[in-house]
């Protein structure tokens, strides 16, 4: 079964992005969500726009999606110059239509995803050895059948 389909081009679906090995929210660090750069991170679910994302269908790609954060407008996107090495970093930027900011959501079950970077085809994953810590890092990673590689997909009100 496909992701949850935006009505429209313009239209999008505001999501929560947990994460199944820890449990903890995919979070903006609140003090830098504006700026380009911004950490992206795990953190206990507040329910602030932080962890909320907008996701919208790319109708010149099918089957990828741009993810914004919904606090900021900004986008998730990996960093360019290491987007096809695993441990590279996972931040927000302004959204340009590149293929670091656009990302593949792969069901694995009911409700949960891979995340799959355009760029590299790598995962989105949180570190594995942090995954059940405020502030743990999110990165780029080869799939290696995880369950930190795993999203729970939960659908929020739609704008």
């Amino acid at each position: 079964e496909d992701p949850p389909e935006p009505y429209g081009e313009t239209a999008m679906l505001r999501i929560a992005l947990m994460n199944r090995a820890g449990g903890l929210a995919l979070d903006a660090d609140i003090l830098r969500v504006n700026e380009n750069d911004c950490r992206v991170q795990l953190w206990r679910d507040s329910g602030g726009d932080n962890q909320r994302w907008d996701i919208y269908s790319l109708p010149d790609a099918p089957g990828y999606y741009k993810i914004l954060n919904s606090a900021s407008g900004l986008a998730l996107a990996a960093h360019l110059p290491d987007v096809n090495e695993n441990d590279c970093r996972i931040q927000l930027w302004e959204y340009g239509g590149f293929d670091n900011q656009q990302w593949e959501l792969i069901e694995v079950a009911q409700n949960r995803y891979k995340i799959a970077n355009r760029a590299s085809g790598k995962l989105l994953p949180a570190h594995l050895f942090d995954v059940r810590r405020n502030g743990c890092r999110t990165q780029l990673w080869d799939d290696v059948n995880q369950s930190n590689q795993i999203w729970t997909v939960t659908a929020g009100a739609q704008r």
